[in-house]
């Protein structure tokens, strides 16, 4: 996606490298979602001393993939009912606001 906006990335094939990297700038954010980000800092706190999670900044990535088999598109179907209702009802709101 960030290629798509044509956003300057560094890739690696290396996921905890990209926490060393972070810590010694060699980048200035690195995007987690935010069911992720907290739990992968406390994980590696003791080696990040120069990394914390911004408070003020979120970005907003309308794009949540959800994969079924193609031999299922009733479950496709089911999965996308409730997820509308759950958005429609204020419920999804609520536990993205209890939770995070």
């Amino acid at each position: 996606m960030f290629n798509e906006l044509n956003m300057k990335i560094m890739e690696t094939s290396i996921f905890e490298g990209v926490f060393l990297m972070l810590d010694k700038s060699r980048f200035d954010y690195l995007s987690r979602a935010i069911h992720e980000v907290y739990d992968e800092l406390q994980i590696r706190q003791d080696n990040l001393e120069n990394v914390v999670v911004e408070p003020n900044i979120a970005l907003y990535l309308p794009i949540f993939p959800v994969y079924v088999s193609k031999n299922e598109p009733r479950l496709s179907q089911r999965l996308q009912l409730g997820l509308d209702k759950l958005l429609e009802s204020g419920e999804m709101k609520a536990i993205l606001d209890k939770y995070y």
